[in-house]
């Protein structure tokens, strides 16, 4: 394994693709600290060293209202980089947890997102999210108002739902 990373440095792959003869694409997964090490040294490098692995792009899961629905589907997952070939939303409301997303209602004009817990950090840089309007709606606890302070660092208009002072008191 790290006579073929020292011979592929950049491949790119993602790492279930390494394709080694005799090791299971899960290993990789399961030694990759020890295939770092090893391939820093062969390099005389110090640590740890790139593997030169890609990464698969970052995904959204999206629900809409029939009405605004692309193409009639209701309910899409779309890597990040696809979202500039839909229409941009009025309002998004994204939240944290998938039985939120797929509780709720659709309602015309809204698309829902779901951000995934801390993922919503990565998901609202894409430009889709900071044109209109953007409610977060996450857990009542320490991880809930962190990722919203995230995704407000970087969506500054994001308004939260659910997730002031009464709301908690309340419940």
């Amino acid at each position: 394994v790290v006579e073929w990373f020292l011979k592929h440095p950049n491949s790119g792959l993602l790492k279930r693709a390494v394709a080694v003869e005799g090791v299971h694409t899960k290993w990789l997964e399961n030694h990759r600290v020890l295939i770092e090490t090893l391939v820093a040294d062969k390099r005389g490098e110090p640590g740890r060293a790139d593997l030169g692995l890609g990464d698969a792009e970052a995904r959204v899961r999206l629900r809409f209202h029939s009405a605004d629905a692309p193409a009639g589907l209701t309910d899409i997952e779309i890597p990040l980089s696809n979202l500039c070939e839909l229409q941009e939303p009025q309002v998004i409301l994204m939240v944290e947890n998938l039985d939120s997303f797929l509780a709720l209602p659709t309602w015309p004009g809204v698309t829902i997102a779901w951000g995934a817990g801390y993922r919503a950090v990565d998901i609202v840089r894409a430009p889709y999210f900071s044109s209109g309007r953007l409610l977060y709606w996450g857990d009542l606890d320490l991880d809930g108002f962190k990722i919203l302070d995230a995704v407000r660092s970087h969506v500054p208009h994001t308004e939260s739902v659910l997730m002031n002072p009464e709301t908690v008191s309340r419940w």
